[in-house]
C-alpha cells in the first residue's frame, strides 16, 4: 500500500504541469497527497495493532482469529478505505 502512495504522489508531482489553473493544483497536490499519507499511517498502525494481537497467541489459529477478532475487522475497514481514497 506504501508502495501504491508513493507512486501516487510522484504521479502527482509529474501531472503538476497540467493545464490546471493554480487553485486546483493548490487543492490537487497539497489536499489529496496529505489525505493519501494519512490512509498510510491509519493502515500502518492498525497493521501493527493487528500482528501485535496475532503474535500474543490468544486464537487457536488464522483461522478462528480472522472470524472473531475485532481488530482484523478494523483492519480491513481501515484497509478498504485507503485503497477506496
Amino acid at each position: 500500500f506504501t508502495t501504491f502512495v508513493i507512486g501516487t504522489i510522484h504521479w502527482f508531482n509529474v501531472t503538476s504541469k497540467a493545464r490546471a489553473g493554480a487553485s486546483e493544483k493548490k487543492v490537487m497536490f497539497t489536499l489529496l497527497p496529505l489525505i493519501l499519507v494519512f490512509a498510510t499511517v491509519a493502515v500502518t498502525v492498525c497493521s501493527i495493532f493487528e500482528a501485535v494481537v496475532l503474535l500474543a497467541g490468544h486464537s487457536e489459529d488464522i483461522h478462528e482469529f480472522r472470524s472473531t477478532s475485532k481488530i482484523h475487522r478494523i483492519t480491513l475497514i481501515v484497509e478498504s478505505s485507503g485503497w477506496g481514497i
